[in-house]
């Protein structure tokens, strides 16, 4: 389906994923300056809308509208698309009946169309879509995934010094923050060999940016453009890629990568509270490449001690 109400678009949409504050939406950014690619602000839609439209073909113009109610109210974020419910609603009618791939597809096409890159793949960011991938794949069987993977002690420190700025939003306390982390790979580990999943990790894209990127575009099957890839800060800046006010949680997508993010947190975390998370999944960290300062804390019997320990002192 295409932005004119027309069915059969065969692109494969790409969908980005990962723990919070693990540069889900930095990789959002550099996808975007393709060409060949957009993606617009995360909403959570598609998985909050399935449950109840999923299973059905919309054939009705009350459905349509009940549909476009649903999509609006289902989440405020969705209102940083610019999108109108008349156009949304036009587009629908214009392709009835549909199903809810079809759906989503126009959604995104409308996107597209808005952002002047009719002919792009359209791709999704929502680090909440990590829980869903079997989900996702069963909408969309043609989707590719690419899962960023950062640093769990790292993300515990961007964690605390979100939540110091903003208010309590992330789990931080270490044992939380490693039960959040871990849970984020658990759920995504069973597509580790999917053709279509695609693992990178954030340390090595800040680190060299060229060699991931081109990794990256390899996957996707789309060109290699790392100028314009890396050029985010400054179109992100031009065309608030980033809605305004959500920046001041996304400063960093104003300046260029910068390797030093990748270990800023042995500098500003605690070593108590790097240890304690690595007792929590030290087996993790070794198990995706990160050293850790406690030899003895990649074994897995002692995480799954130590976990077991903080919830029965927890309750």
């Amino acid at each position: 389906m295409n932005s004119t109400g027309q069915r059969g678009s065969e692109k494969s949409p790409i969908f980005v994923v990962g723990c919070s504050r693990s540069g889900t939406t930095l990789l959002r950014l550099m996808l975007t300056c393709h060409p060949d690619v957009s993606i617009p602000p995360e909403s959570p839609f598609i998985t909050k809308l399935y449950p109840k439209w999923g299973h059905i073909r919309i054939q009705t113009v009350e459905e349509t509208r009940q549909l476009c109610d649903d999509l609006f109210s289902s989440d405020n974020k969705f209102r940083d698309w610019g999108l109108s419910p008349r156009e949304i609603l036009e587009n629908l009618e214009a392709i009835r009946p549909y199903d809810f791939r079809e759906f989503v597809d126009a959604v995104y096409c409308l996107y597209l169309k808005r952002m002047k890159k009719n002919t792009a793949q359209w791709g999704d960011k929502n680090p909440r879509h990590t829980n869903h991938i079997g989900l996702l794949i069963k909408v969309f069987p043609n989707a590719k995934f690419i899962h960023i993977i950062r640093d769990g002690r790292a993300v515990l420190n961007s964690f605390i010094n979100a939540n110091r700025k903003h208010g309590k939003i992330y789990p931080d306390t270490p044992y939380e923050a490693a039960q959040y982390w871990r849970n984020t790979l658990r759920v995504a580990y069973p597509f580790r060999k999917v053709p279509s999943y695609f693992e990178i990790h954030y340390e090595k894209l800040v680190g060299d940016p060229g060699k991931e990127l081109l990794r990256l575009c390899r996957f996707l099957g789309i060109r290699y453009l790392p100028r314009e890839m890396l050029s985010y800060p400054s179109v992100n800046a031009n065309l608030q890629l980033v809605p305004k006010d959500r920046l001041s949680w996304h400063e960093a997508t104003l300046r260029p990568v910068d390797i030093s993010k990748a270990s800023k947190w042995s500098s500003q975390l605690r070593r108590s509270h790097a240890v304690y998370f690595e007792l929590c999944a030290g087996w993790e960290l070794d198990k995706y490449g990160y050293d850790v300062i406690l030899p003895f804390s990649r074994l897995r019997f002692l995480n799954h001690a130590f976990r077991r320990f903080q919830e029965i002192l927890r309750n």
